[in-house]
């Protein structure tokens, strides 16, 4: 699947109902060959050449496809995961979900200084921190023993409550 990539992604968050409202340049060996979009409102992810001229390179790609095993999605809210044929359309939306994957967990990493990121593989809340009712970071937290032993209960706590602890900036073992 690494011969296929999307560039000049496009989200629209505000307009994903059913599926997630996207569009995206499609390459294949590096060279543009078409494009692909959902709508967002539950429909499958269309895929389309770019230009006439580029239809070869595209017909290229979709056989391709044909010699990629399929593609496993992972189980969600306590399913089974399952496998799905590893055609354009599927491979377009795996790509943008790792895409969208990527985005989130980066954004999530900027928050680490911030607080205890702490959830499931769904979402993420931040537990932040006051000293004399100012914000205090982790990076001031972790300075004395008594706040890393503060730091330590926290993330003893979420996990009892059954949160995953995201942060890889304490320094201990979570």
């Amino acid at each position: 699947m690494n011969r296929i990539t999307l560039k000049n992604i496009k989200f629209s968050e505000w307009n994903s109902e059913e599926t997630n409202c996207f569009q995206a340049d499609i390459y294949f060996d590096k060279k543009k060959v078409g494009l692909c979009s959902n709508e967002g409102h539950g429909g499958n992810t269309w895929c389309q050449w770019n230009d006439r001229e580029d239809r070869p390179k595209y017909d290229e790609m979709l056989e391709y496809c044909k010699t990629l095993p399929p593609i496993i999605v992972e189980g969600m809210f306590g399913h089974e995961g399952f496998e799905i044929d590893a055609n354009i359309e599927n491979i377009c939306d795996k790509l943008f979900e790792d895409w969208l994957k990527a985005k989130d967990d980066k954004k999530m990493k900027k928050n680490f200084e911030k607080g205890i990121c702490f959830g499931d593989d769904y979402g993420y809340q931040i537990s932040k921190f006051q000293l004399g009712g100012k914000g205090i970071t982790i990076s001031e937290i972790v300075k004395t023993q008594q706040g890393i032993e503060h730091l330590k209960k926290v993330c003893a706590e979420k996990k009892n409550q059954g949160y995953k602890i995201f942060n890889t900036n304490l320094p201990f073992e979570v």
